[in-house]
């Protein structure tokens, strides 16, 4: 009977040592993630160079924050730099922000941690996040839609300056919406896009059409993109790049002509010519502009117009004594170009 009394007797001490141990085991060790870590207003996606202000809000538990720190994929080099806590709402929460600006495109998995000491506990918590970082331009595209092969083809195969491409491309209808329809012109160029983009809809495919009208010598790369889903949320993304090289021809020359005046134009000092010049009614159906010389003011209106000419009329005044250049130019920019001159003489009174 003795011997049983001191066996249970050891044995309670045991037990009561062993729960005092956990007891002071559980006050030194980190509690359970307690923080509610929540990120504010997190983009869908995050673009190249540009400077994101990143912003995470915790309890406070009425502790003392001992670490946050924003943490990117061990084989990222992105960083998210000036990092900061404050407290907020009356000290009821933490707000911990930084600045992130991304260095290139991907995916990305972003890590908050945050330990704080406080009301007799150690607490850590975290919270994960997958980020999408784009190239400025590229289009966002949530979730990982499927691909779907598609082809590009242009009006012509020989691409000259100043002359109108019309580009086309057929995708397969899938879904049943189409969006984010867009054409992206890759060159030095940033002026120049492609032009009056329009899709239209058939039983069985999306015909997107548009028209590009370079300016410059050299290689452009048209990109063109387009995301289709269905009523549950499945996506496709249709794809499609083409490379032009355009080449600058030497506009063809036409020949503009001067109605004659007289074998030799003269004006007295103070007076006034009426200037004509005709160049073919072929060319000019084609659409044109003209520029006088300086000495001369076009007249306004319509011109006059056969089978064989088209006349364009200006005024030379008198101004000044001497011998005088009135010239003009006709043109069809890129593609025809004409010029002429003659002389007037100015005399005294």
């Amino acid at each position: 009977m003795r011997l049983w009394i001191r066996v249970s007797f050891v044995f309670l001490s045991l037990l009561l040592g062993l729960t005092a141990s956990l007891e002071s085991a559980k006050a030194s060790s980190p509690a359970e993630p307690t923080l509610e870590l929540e990120y504010k207003n997190l983009p869908d996606y995050f673009v190249v160079g540009k400077t994101y202000k990143l912003e995470v809000e915790s309890l406070s538990i009425g502790g003392e924050v001992k670490k946050a720190e924003f943490a990117f994929d061990s084989d990222s080099d992105e960083v998210v730099e000036n990092v900061e806590t404050v407290l907020t709402d009356n000290g009821k929460h933490f707000t911990t922000t930084g600045d992130f600006t991304p260095k290139k495109k991907g995916k990305h998995t972003l890590t908050f941690t945050m330990e704080v000491e406080g009301n007799g506990s150690y607490y850590i918590d975290s919270k994960t996040a997958k980020i999408r970082v784009l190239n400025d331009g590229d289009i966002f595209v949530p979730g990982d839609p499927v691909a779907v092969d598609i082809k590009m083809t242009t009006s012509t195969s020989k691409f000259e300056v100043g002359k109108q491409i019309k580009i086309s491309v057929t995708t397969p209808k899938k879904g049943t919406t189409y969006d984010q329809v867009r054409f992206e012109l890759l060159s030095p160029y940033k002026d120049e896009k492609v032009e009056g983009v329009k899709t239209v809809a058939s039983r069985s495919t999306y015909t997107t059409t548009g028209y590009l009208t370079p300016q410059h010598e050299g290689e452009y790369r048209i990109h063109f993109r387009m995301t289709m889903s269905d009523d549950q949320g499945k996506e496709w993304e249709a794809t499609a790049s083409k490379t032009v090289k355009v080449k600058k021809v030497e506009p063809k020359k036409i020949k503009v002509l001067f109605v004659p005046l007289a074998a030799t134009p003269r004006l007295q000092y103070g007076g006034e010519a009426v200037v004509i010049a005709k160049f073919p009614t072929y060319y000019a159906k084609q659409g044109y502009s003209y520029y006088w010389s300086d000495n001369v003011t076009g007249l306004v209106g319509p011109v006059s117009q056969d089978n064989q000419y088209t006349y364009i009329v200006g005024v030379f005044k008198a101004e000044k004594t001497g011998e005088h250049q009135v010239a003009i130019k006709v043109t069809r920019e890129h593609q025809w170009v004409g010029e002429a001159s003659m002389q007037i003489t100015v005399d005294e009174y």
